[in-house]
């Protein structure tokens, strides 16, 4: 699995997002039935008395007294908050032994403490990074949003299953159903935590091992369907192609949402939106920008 570093937060917030994203792609895919992503198992869920129930699947009953029962783990929860220990969130229970069952009602508990929860009645919608809980009661669920394509939110999970059903982390993508109660797929949206407003322990973090170029440059990479665009070194990009570089760019401007590239052999703009999305081109000299790509951010 990934190795973890140790860099200075950043304090610029399409960043911040980024180093919180560049954690979560690098946990996509990991399953409890395969026993070399264990530590990372363990590094996400953290420390415990006793150890982690990951040998059974998670299932939850109630017996004939109306008392609820549990084995094995729902890793939901504890994985979002697994990424915010590696960002250093300043919560202590992060970092104390677990208290079986306080996932996702500490971190809500906290963010609503540090005015950092929202819910739709504020009129916007999570953001990449954000942690977001949807469904009530046992259908309750926690996940971190990555990105928007459209109206669907895609999302790194914990809680999923794999082919032996045990608990496994997995990409998913969830239409947004906007209305008086805003819907993800079929669960109500109760809110997420804007991970901007969180207060932070130190001034570093962990992101995965090549999150950073030499000299603390963030490596940039935006993949659309058949090829990629690349930051190859400080500000020169390429753009890839069934691997074989096709352009070279120079990075002419940056500001919170775009970066603008620019191809001086054939005279084109390249804008990248800095957290994913559609990217578009315009020819030098016109002010018209052209649907491209849509593109998505890896590290």
């Amino acid at each position: 699995m990934t190795s973890l570093i140790e860099i200075g937060r950043p304090s610029d917030f399409a960043l911040l997002r980024r180093a919180y994203v560049g954690n979560l792609l690098s946990i996509d895919g990991i399953k409890c039935s395969n026993f070399s992503h264990r530590s990372t198992w363990l590094e996400l869920l953290g420390p415990i008395n006793g150890s982690w129930d990951l040998e059974r699947p998670f299932k939850v009953w109630k017996d004939n007294n109306g008392k609820y029962h549990t084995e094995g783990v729902s890793t939901c929860g504890l994985v979002a908050e697994g990424i915010w220990r590696r960002m250093k969130v300043d919560l202590d229970a992060l970092y104390k032994p677990y208290l079986f069952g306080s996932a996702i009602t500490r971190a809500v508990t906290f963010a609503k403490n540090q005015n950092a929860w929202f819910t739709p009645a504020s009129g916007k919608r999570p953001e990449p990074g954000d942690y977001v809980v949807i469904g009530n009661g046992l259908k309750t669920h926690a996940l971190t949003c990555e990105q928007w394509e459209g109206n669907n939110l895609m999302s790194i999970d914990g809680g999923q299953v794999d082919d032996k059903n045990l608990q496994a982390i997995a990409s998913r993508s969830r239409l947004w159903h906007q209305n008086h109660n805003p819907m993800l797929e079929d669960r109500e949206v109760q809110g997420w935590v804007d991970i901007t407003c969180l207060p932070y322990r130190g001034s570093t973090c962990q992101v995965p091992a090549g999150f950073v170029t030499v000299n603390g440059v963030t490596t940039d990479k935006y993949v659309y369907t058949g090829g990629y665009f690349v930051n190859s070194n400080n500000n020169s990009w390429e753009e890839w192609q069934n691997g074989r570089k096709i352009y070279v760019f120079a990075e002419s401007n940056r500001d919170d949402n775009w970066i603008t590239l620019y191809d001086a052999s054939r005279n084109i703009f390249v804008s990248l939106p800095i957290n994913g999305g559609k990217s578009y081109y315009a020819w030098g000299g016109s002010k018209e920008w052209v649907p491209l790509y849509d593109v998505t951010w890896r590290n």
